[in-house]
């Protein structure tokens, strides 16, 4: 698929994803609930939407996928890819909690902006193990990969 410019329907895509996720972890957390006080038969229906939510979320991250492999520059077989792919994204969302921590601090609210350091750890983290993975296939001899 050809790279979707930066547009409204990109930013509609990513809102549409982030709606989507968000949706069927509320779902999943529901039908938790649900079953822990006897309802099965609710936690079967909202299991089943919370994974109709999920390829939601999945089909939207497909389309966004030309766009998020054209920022990251990544074009090797899929596994490679999708380590890549992951360590970018998780040092993006790093990014993007260190400025929200910043802007957290300078309001005083300092409980929010530990939470948003703290996420932005754990993302830096992920992206090391993603790349760390990545660096355990080459070297197995799956292939050259070059970022």
């Amino acid at each position: 698929m050809a790279a979707i410019p930066v547009s409204q329907t990109e930013a509609n895509l990513l809102r549409a994803f982030a709606r989507e996720t968000l949706g069927s972890r509320r779902y999943q957390a529901f039908a938790a609930r649900s079953e822990a006080e006897g309802h099965d038969h609710a936690a079967v229906v909202l299991r089943y939407l919370a994974q109709l939510r999920a390829s939601h979320a999945e089909e939207h991250l497909r389309l966004l996928d030309g766009f998020e492999s054209a920022l990251t520059d990544c074009w090797t077989d899929d596994t490679k890819r999708d380590l890549c792919v992951a360590s970018a994204s998780e040092l993006k969302r790093s990014a993007l909690y260190d400025s929200m921590a910043h802007t957290a601090r300078d309001e005083g609210l300092h409980e929010i902006a530990d939470w948003f350091e703290m996420l932005a750890k754990t993302c830096r983290s992920y992206a090391g193990r993603f790349q760390r993975a990545l660096e355990t296939l080459t070297e197995r001899g799956f292939g050259e990969f070059s970022q």
